[in-house]
């Protein structure tokens, strides 16, 4: 009979352990953010009045939705310049280079941020005429 409890008090500790550790896996997976994903494309369409932009993806050329609110940021990037400036959404055209960066785990598809990337002006990358 001894030799059952000493089973049941192995038993115990081992379940103990194991409760204790999954404790601490779901404390540890809580405190991490969710992962930013980026997705690069082309605008296809864009609605400032309903918060909404249509990307098709620059490799696979699927097209995804996504949503802003007042705390989404959109910039431009000149691609010569380092710094890129504050826009508005209703800067944003079709056709024009996006990265799109959404981080909300509970709707992956609210952008956290739009970056609009363009080619340098032709007036910025060629030398003015020659004054006769």
């Amino acid at each position: 009979m001894r030799h059952n409890n000493h089973s049941s008090s192995a038993r115990m500790l081992v379940l103990g352990g194991l409760c204790a550790g999954a404790l601490a896996a779901n404390t540890a997976s809580a405190a991490l953010p969710f992962m930013e994903h980026e997705e690069r494309g082309t605008v296809e369409s864009i609605d400032p009045q309903a918060n909404k932009i249509t990307v098709v993806d620059a490799h696979k050329g699927y097209t995804k939705t996504y949503s802003w609110n007042q705390d989404t940021k959109f910039r431009e990037h000149t691609k010569t310049l380092s710094k890129s400036k504050v826009i508005d959404a209703a800067d944003v055209k079709p056709g024009e280079e996006v990265k799109v960066y959404s981080k909300s785990k509970t709707d992956p598809t609210l952008a956290h941020k739009v970056i609009v990337t363009k080619a340098a002006h032709a007036a910025e990358t060629q030398p003015a005429p020659a004054q006769s």
